[in-house]
């Protein structure tokens, strides 16, 4: 995958952390799932640039660190596959209004753990914590962690809503005044349901 079109593959998830959980489509249908990064770096890299988690000239150096490392390449793409897997068991729970799993938490816990020693304050008042490079795409792991956390840690977490499109599966903040968003875009999910109702009524009449 050279680059991420925004317009075949549109970002709605709100925040980076939801649009990174949305590189699976259709993650509740088994015959269509779709993983949008998959087992190529270079997805990941043009994602995240298109996401404004990394700019231009991060990515560029990140393709640059792939080639000439090809196996951390695919190890470290394997990590970033681990921290979305367990993101989204988190963004689950909160879009269920349950308590998350001991051990998405647990394992949410180290990675955060591991992100911060990545990380320092920058040098003004008031304190933020200041990202390093991305560098290599366990500097990129890092930072999604952190963003994820940022998410997960505000009240951002009591907005976040899954498409109820059967089989879709998108998440999202829902920032409607009343919380009363029901699909990832209502020119698809949403038109399908509505597709589907119309034929249900007319098979009633």
């Amino acid at each position: 995958m050279m680059g991420w079109d925004v317009r075949a593959r549109p970002l709605i998830g709100g925040h980076p952390a939801v649009d990174l959980v949305n590189t699976v489509w259709w993650r509740r249908s088994a015959d269509h799932t779709t993983d949008l990064i998959g087992y190529d770096p270079t997805a990941l890299m043009s994602w995240a640039e298109a996401a404004d988690v990394i700019d231009t000239a991060e990515a560029r150096a990140l393709r640059e660190w792939a080639s000439a490392a090809p196996q951390d390449a695919a190890e470290a793409l394997g990590q970033v596959h681990h921290l979305r897997k367990i993101v989204y068991g988190l963004l689950e729970a909160a879009a269920r209004a349950r308590e998350p799993f001991a051990s998405d938490l647990c394992a949410f816990h180290q990675l955060s753990l591991d992100a911060r020693r990545h990380t320092d304050y920058a040098g003004s008042l008031p304190l933020s914590w200041s990202h390093e490079r991305a560098r290599t795409l366990d500097g990129l792991r890092h930072r999604l962690t952190l963003l994820a956390e940022e998410l997960l840690t505000s009240q951002q977490a009591l907005r976040i809503r899954q498409c109820e499109g059967p089989g879709c599966g998108l998440m999202f903040l829902d920032r409607t005044r009343g919380r009363t968003r029901r699909w990832c875009s209502s020119g698809d999910c949403g038109n399908r349901d509505r597709a589907r109702r119309h034929y249900a009524r007319t098979q009633q009449a």
